[in-house]
């Protein structure tokens, strides 16, 4: 009986197998390799996702204390008196002063 594994007409047949086997391991490797670097590089970008979405909702808050105080001090500012309406209440006080209208009284 011919030995299949040595020589014969299935020598290069099976030589052929062989060789299609360990390019079908390697094959199986890269795309494990590339399974797990996809998995690890997913996760990595799921991570910076994730302290994107916190940056914003910071962001988000400080930007509605800012919203917030800035309306409040809108709403405070203008309860002030304005600078016309100080200058006017000067020239009435000077005007009405007790000092000047009693020195003018005893003259």
């Amino acid at each position: 009986m011919a030995d299949l594994g040595s020589g014969g007409m299935f020598g290069p047949i099976i030589s052929r197998m062989r060789d299609s086997e360990d390019k079908l391991d390697v094959l199986k490797e890269r795309l494990l390799l590339l399974n797990q670097t996809f998995i690890s590089e997913q996760e990595r970008m799921n991570m910076e996702l994730s302290a994107i979405k916190e940056s914003m909702r910071l962001i988000n808050d400080d930007t509605s204390k800012i919203k917030d105080g800035m309306e409040r001090i809108i709403k405070e500012s203008s309860e002030f008196a304005r600078r016309e309406e100080l200058a006017m209440l000067e020239r009435y006080i000077k005007m009405f002063d007790p000092i000047k209208v009693k020195n003018k009284g005893e003259e």
